[in-house]
């Protein structure tokens, strides 16, 4: 299950998260490589 670690707006106003991918199920963190964009936050 993902895991949104913090949320930040970018220099155009979008909303980003940045995201660790199972971090539920086996305790190791392996962030995404690119913010993930949430414009619903808008």
């Amino acid at each position: 299950m993902p895991y949104i670690i913090t949320i930040y707006r970018d220099g155009d106003g979008m909303p980003m998260a940045l995201v660790v991918v199972d971090a539920l199920y086996c305790g190791i963190c392996k962030p995404k490589q690119d913010p993930i964009p949430l414009p619903q936050l808008k």
